[in-house]
Formats: C-alpha cells, structure tokens, sequence
C-alpha cells in the first residue's frame, strides 16, 4: 500500500452514476451524532447535514468551538452541538454516551468516524492498546450504550466509516489487545480494529433490525489520517487527482445518512461511492465462522462490563 495509484477509481468517475435527488431533503427535526466531527471527513458530514437543516451533535477531541462557529456562520443552522469525547478513555465514553441518553429523546444516526493510528505500543484505562481502546472500545461503547435511544427513533441508522485496509485483516480473538504483536505494528492494529468494527456491524444489525447499519469506504481521502495511516507526506502524492477532496470521501456517508432509498437496503453491508462492496476479497481468507463473530460481541461486552462496574 505504498503507492497511491494502486487504489479504486475516482470519485468523479463514480458520481457520474449517482441520482442527485438523494441527497435533497430536509432534515428538519432529526438529529445526528458524528465522532470526528471537525475534521476531515467528519467536518464536511457535519457541514452536509447542517445545510439541510438537521440537528448535529458533534463528538471531537477537544472543545473546536471555532469549527462549531464556521458550521453556523456557512448554514445558518443553530442547531449545531459540541461535544468534548476522547475516545481512548472508555469511562469517559460511557459516561457521555449515558448522560446523552438521558437529555436527548431521540438519535435518528450515529457516525463513528473517529479513528487513530498509534505507532507505539500505550496502555489506556482499564488495561486496554490504545489503538484497541480508540478503534474499537470507543465506538461499542458509545454505540452500545446510544443503542437503546437509536432503537426507539424511526428510521434509525448507525453508520461506521471503515478503510481498504481492512481487507488483509482477519478476526484474531487470541489477541484483541493487541498484547503479543511483536514486532508491535500501529497500522496492523489500526486494520485489525476496522474488522472489528465490521463484524460489530453485522451482528448489531442481527439484534437490532429496527436499526439500519452500514458501513463505508471512503476511497483515498485527503485527510490527516490518510498521511499517518500510509505514511507518506503531501510532497509524495502523484497529482491531486490521486487523492479525493474531503467532501467527496464524505459523500457516501451523508448518502448513507440521509438518503431515502438506503432504509430499503439490507442492513449490515459495506459501502464505496454509494453502492454495496464486498467486505473480504475472494482471494483472502478472512471471514471468519459465526461462532466467532459471537464470540468477539461477548468478549467486547465483557470488558465494557467492567468499564461500566461503578461508573
């Protein structure tokens, strides 16, 4: 994955197929929680949904009162809600997710789009990587514990932002923390904790069918992430064209958020430039058996039993 003209077709090519209807509707009266919210992907998301009137409640690291400000300014929506959440301190994450519940009635999606790439091996609370804390901790339990309010919303949708390096990836339950990676490797803990989010998918989506889940690609993105993640500086890509805008990697998930004709869709599967993917390339063995899907989502709520143990 070291050269950037090994990836997918670009965005422009795909859009020629998209149905511009999608994405016009109001949102008047729905609300919409992204991790990741000011950057990136996750800032053009919230610009999209802001615009057509939704209520967003934005999940970032540290209090972006200046982004919050620019969303209102450039949509003229008031309705625009900062959120301080680190990922990678579980408690916390429970903690909001909890009190969040409570004052809000209602959460018709939920975006977990935050994610890191740690290059050396942190432990976190409760024990936990923290990669595995950031990239698949925060998400189960924020999203477990909003569950119960996105469940009783109509037309409910929970979306994770995923990457093409998930493909290589196969579910290892001998080693979830990451405890016995040696050489210690962020970005194969960074891909191991997007397969597991994947997996959380699918089997959210079998307990919870009232819910819509998805999950997307977003292509090769211009983002700060993209540059940790592969390494690289903007001097090595070979022309922009090679690289898509952050509004054109955020296009499926406004498309997944707010387009009618996804709640016709079956739940639980993958997306790139608004149409279903394959999430295992047929060349690689990396599905894995039921047993073990079941498996992870027992050990997952385990260790969030602990998390929440005196909370």
């Amino acid at each position: 994955m070291d050269k950037l003209t090994d990836f997918e077709p670009g965005f422009l090519a795909a859009s020629k197929n998209f149905d511009e209807n999608d994405l016009k509707v109001d949102l008047s009266g729905k609300s919409f929680m992204l991790t990741g919210a000011n950057t990136g992907i996750g800032k053009s998301v919230t610009m999209e949904l802001a615009k057509r009137g939704g209520t967003v409640h934005m999940l970032c690291q540290y209090a972006d009162e200046e982004t919050r400000k620019e969303v209102v300014e450039k949509t003229g929506n008031e309705n625009i809600h900062l959120h301080v959440l680190e990922l990678s301190k579980p408690r916390e994450v429970y903690e909001f997710a909890t009190k969040f519940a409570k004052d809000w009635k209602e959460l018709h999606v939920l975006v977990n789009n935050a994610a890191d790439v740690v290059y050396t091996r942190e432990i976190t609370d409760f024990g936990f990587e923290k990669n595995f804390a950031i990239n698949t901790m925060g998400p189960y339990l924020l999203t477990k514990t909003l569950l119960p309010t996105i469940n009783k919303t109509p037309g409910s949708r929970v979306i994770m932002v995923s990457t093409c390096g998930v493909y290589p990836e196969k579910l290892n339950l001998s080693d979830l923390n990451n405890e016995n990676m040696e050489p210690f490797d962020g970005h194969d803990c960074y891909a191991r904790g997007k397969r597991q989010q994947l997996i959380m998918t699918e089997m959210w989506a079998k307990e919870y069918p009232n819910v819509h889940f998805s999950a997307m690609r977003p292509g090769i993105t211009d983002t700060p992430l993209l540059y940790k993640f592969l390494r690289v500086t903007k001097r090595t890509r070979d022309g922009k064209s090679k690289l898509r805008a952050p509004e054109q990697g955020a296009d499926t998930v406004v498309w997944l958020c707010v387009a009618e004709k996804v709640a016709q869709q079956p739940s639980a599967q993958l997306y790139l430039d608004r149409s279903v993917i394959s999430m295992h390339k047929p060349e690689l063995d990396t599905d894995s058996p039921l047993e073990e899907k079941q498996q992870l989502m027992r050990t997952l709520e385990k260790l969030a039993d602990d998390v929440r143990k005196d909370a």
